[in-house]
């Protein structure tokens, strides 16, 4: 995994290579690869435009939006596990009747159970793939 560098390290160094500094000088002073200052060269020359490429802020848009699709994706999962638990307890999953004493059928215990269960699960998927994102 690649190590990850303060910020203010980031901007320290790419300011000294556009000084002058040499690229192999900064590498052994700040304990880095050359390439890792190169590319910390190049995503600079991007943000301000000076060539073609997807900038910093358009790379955190990007995740953020592949996030929500991701969640998006599985709502309709979670949807139809809900439907599944209500008419594995012999529920119409639109009119939910929760006294009724049919064989079979859940009491309002075990359904808030199961959908408990499901919530959880559903959270727990969004926790991962929105680590960010509190879950209170």
């Amino acid at each position: 995994m690649p190590r990850r560098y303060p910020a203010e390290v980031r901007r320290q160094v790419i300011e000294l290579a556009r000084s002058g500094t040499k690229i192999a000088q900064l590498a052994a002073t700040f304990g880095m690869s050359d390439a890792t200052i190169y590319s910390w060269l190049k995503q600079e020359r991007i943000d301000r435009g000076e060539i073609a490429g997807l900038s910093t802020e358009g790379a955190l848009d990007l995740a953020a939006a592949k996030r929500r699709i991701k969640q998006l994706e599985t709502e309709p999962a979670v949807s139809r596990k809900v439907n599944e638990v209500l008419l594995e307890g012999d529920l119409p999953p639109k009119r939910l009747s929760i006294g009724t004493s049919r064989p079979g059928s859940l009491d309002a215990r075990q359904l808030g159970q199961r959908m408990a269960g499901l919530a959880s699960s559903a959270a727990t998927k969004v926790a991962l793939w929105c680590p960010n994102r509190s879950m209170s």
